[in-house]
């Protein structure tokens, strides 16, 4: 799970405050310094006190570039950067955060006209507001056409084309929160919030926000991130003194993850933070014995056996689970039907069939690396015999395992196992699932909770 340490601070009398009477923009707020206090406010900013990491450049689809000459020329001297999580890295202020009262209603209802265009491979505003009556007016200012989904928690409401120099305007459907989203270049996307007609703005590159003209007494304030995800409480907004309000990494209810990782990984005294995801000391552990006793040419120090475990096994790992987030919960109804065939006395071959997973049944004992990856492998020689174990979640796939037969003891032990494995993308091709995975661990962003792991992280995955 994210696991990020924010501060808002409210206090009165530091920046110009939007009155109720006024609509709220779409952009960032305003925020020169007042001479004079204002009328009880809330007043803000939203920080990010963990490790900022440099905007990273978009993971494009496979084989998206080389492609489409088109396509190549309006990438000509340009750099598409992932903006999901933007963050001023000398002030820290938390950009794109949308922010409600919940409990006022604004007097002036009057309802605009929101405009959009993609350029560039790019959308100018990621997230906006859009008040009822109003409409988004998105115009396509590249060179090539495009396909939209209008989504709804992960689920698309409907589809639309936005064609070559096309002004298109949109009445979207009545939901909370939307995303408009290219179909193939996921990473042109705005966030659409339709707040009805309550008080709502959207921070700006310092994260600093201003809400003026209420009532003193209590009001619901949240906030909504795309990444960061909810954070909701009472304020009790003061006549004559500032408001402060400190919130916690754990105040912030985060978007859901995928519920293998917490299983998985872990979060009980963590070592390392990869992609947000933390892996836990115990299970660092569990792959560092095995390969230690497992891989017969890796006869090098303590540190070596270490740099591969971060590098070779969980930022690979973590990054792909991270990335695979959608294909893991849609596998979550094959996982049910394994799991209830297994309680009623069904093989793994069985299971395998029922929903169309390979099976490999092990005819040959299992030693060194040859067949399965250290983070499988450890799950293998630590499984008991004759009872199947799982879903283990890997770079690739959801994995059962069985233990059939256990010959010797310590590092000359022998296992056979029988082996069901679905993979997230069976129309990729393992040189692909390769390149995927590669270009996965390039861009992980990589922090040691544990120093002696620091000097082990590439260089890349730390900025």
């Amino acid at each position: 799970m994210f696991r990020f340490a924010l501060s808002i601070v409210l206090a009165l009398a530091v920046i110009e405050p939007m009155a109720l009477g006024q609509a709220p923009t779409s952009g960032p707020a305003n925020t020169p310094a007042l001479a004079s206090p204002p009328a009880p406010s809330i007043v803000g900013t939203i920080r990010y006190h963990q490790k900022v990491f440099r905007l990273r450049e978009v993971l494009w689809p496979l084989h998206s570039r080389g492609q489409d000459v088109v396509l190549e020329r309006i990438l000509v001297g340009k750099k598409i950067l992932d903006e999901s999580l933007l963050i001023n890295p000398r002030t820290k202020g938390v950009a794109n955060c949308a922010i409600f009262l919940d409990d006022l209603e604004l007097p002036i209802q009057r309802p605009a006209l929101v405009l959009l265009a993609v350029k560039d491979l790019a959308m100018n505003k990621r997230v906006v507001l859009l008040r009822p009556g109003g409409r988004i007016r998105i115009q396509n200012q590249d060179k090539q056409a495009y396909r939209f989904a209008i989504r709804e928690d992960g689920k698309i409401k409907r589809e639309f084309e936005l064609a070559i120099g096309s002004n298109l305007d949109l009445d979207l459907p009545p939901a909370k929160r939307l995303e408009l989203v290219e179909k193939k270049f996921s990473f042109i996307k705005t966030v659409v919030f339709q707040p009805q007609w309550l008080p709502a703005l959207i921070t700006g590159e310092n994260g600093d926000f201003a809400i003026a003209g209420l009532a003193p007494g209590e009001t619901k304030l949240t906030i909504h991130h795309e990444v960061l995800g909810t954070w909701s409480k009472t304020v009790n907004v003061r006549k004559d003194i500032p408001t402060v309000i400190d919130i916690q990494a754990s105040d912030f209810l985060p978007r859901r993850k995928p519920y293998s990782l917490a299983k998985l990984l872990g979060e009980s005294n963590p070592v390392l933070r990869i992609d947000g995801t933390l892996v836990s000391r115990a299970v660092f552990k569990s792959v560092l014995d095995f390969v230690r006793l497992r891989y017969d040419d890796f006869p090098m120090p303590e540190s070596a056996l270490k740099r591969y475990i971060v590098t070779g096994v969980f930022i690979p790992l973590v990054a792909s689970l991270v990335f695979h987030e959608k294909e893991l919960s849609a596998l979550e109804k094959r996982q049910k039907t394994i799991d209830d065939g297994l309680r009623q006395g069904k093989t793994l071959g069985q299971m395998a069939k029922a929903v169309g997973a390979r099976f490999l049944n092990g005819e040959e004992s299992w030693i060194g690396r040859r067949d399965v990856a250290p983070w499988l492998g450890a799950r293998v020689f630590s499984s008991p015999k004759n009872l199947p174990i799982g879903p283990i979640f890997g770079s690739r796939g959801m994995h059962y395992v069985l233990v059939t037969d256990v010959r010797g003891r310590g590092a000359a032990e022998e296992r056979r196992f029988s082996h069901l494995f679905i993979r997230f993308s069976p129309e990729t091709s393992e040189t692909d699932l390769n390149e995927l995975k590669r270009a996965l661990s390039d861009r992980a962003r990589v922090e040691a909770l544990e120093p002696s792991l620091e000097p082990l992280i590439p260089e890349d995955n730390r900025r």
